[in-house]
């Protein structure tokens, strides 16, 4: 998705927010910007955590406030809020991206778990 937004015909910018607090919490993840406008957040959660329990926590709630467009991942399941409504929800399926490698086998597709984001 990042790298999507930074294609270099988009006008999103995608800017990674630094923790803001010693607990780690305190600002989302990443915030998405067209000028000075924000189009919204996305929250990474750790690849165990049950996105629905996520979503009615007092962490997500305050982010929610930032903004009406709010992406939680962890890193195999998708949410995307709207307004605090579930708009769309997606789950990454690895025997598709199995599939995909044995048709492209140039292609890697592989997620490495320790750190999903090293290679984006």
């Amino acid at each position: 998705m990042i790298a999507l937004a930074n294609h270099q015909n988009s006008k999103i910018n995608v800017i990674p927010e630094p923790r803001h607090a010693a607990s780690g919490s305190g600002a989302p993840d990443v915030k998405f910007k067209i000028g000075e406008s924000i189009l919204g957040y996305l929250e990474n959660k750790k690849i165990d955590a049950n996105l629905d329990q996520v979503l009615k926590s007092d962490h997500i709630a305050k982010y929610k406030k930032l903004s009406g467009n709010l992406i939680l991942t962890n890193y195999l399941q998708w949410v995307w809020t709207k307004d605090g409504a579930v708009i769309e929800r997606e789950t990454l399926d690895l025997g598709q991206t199995a599939k995909a490698e044995e048709r492209f086998p140039k292609l890697s597709l592989s997620i490495p778990l320790k750190n999903p984001l090293t290679t984006y």
